[in-house]
């Protein structure tokens, strides 16, 4: 007969209750910080809209649509559900719409901001060339027999 240890019913057992494990979540989008305080979204179930989406990452390396999120900064404001229940919770989880597509933050720099720059670029460049053409390498002065003594 094996002797148990008792348990006191009257003693009050210390239990620290199981710490949740933060996920950290990572875009799909390839220049994408990653922002933690952001909504993540699945990819669709649509199989042309996934290769839309996995498309617009611009990830060198494939994408698996069944476990990559892509976070709320690429979506504009119309491609969420506007509804009375988001309108009034604001903290509520949006639902996209079935044909939202990323479209914002999904590279560097804009369109428009790479289409400024290489203008910029090209006014430089122009300037240059110009400045350079009046420049000759062979002085007048030199020239000028007056001031030339032998």
């Amino acid at each position: 007969m094996s002797k148990s240890k008792e348990v006191d019913p009257t003693e009050v057992m210390e239990v620290e209750p199981p710490k949740k494990k933060r996920i950290k979540r990572v875009c799909a989008v390839a220049v994408c910080p990653n922002p933690q305080d952001s909504v993540y979204h699945c990819f669709p179930k649509d199989n042309e809209m996934q290769k839309k989406w996995a498309t617009l990452t611009r990830r060198a390396d494939k994408v698996n649509v069944k476990t990559a999120r892509i976070c709320a900064t690429h979506f504009t404001r119309d491609d969420y559900v506007q509804d009375v229940v988001s309108h009034l919770y604001p903290d509520v989880r949006r639902r996209l719409k079935p044909d939202a597509v990323p479209s914002q933050l999904l590279t560097h720099t804009s369109q428009s901001e790479q289409s400024i720059a290489r203008a910029e670029r090209a006014c430089v460049r122009a300037q240059k060339n110009i400045r350079y053409s009046g420049f000759r390498f062979s002085s007048p002065d030199l020239h000028d027999t007056d001031e030339i003594s032998e």
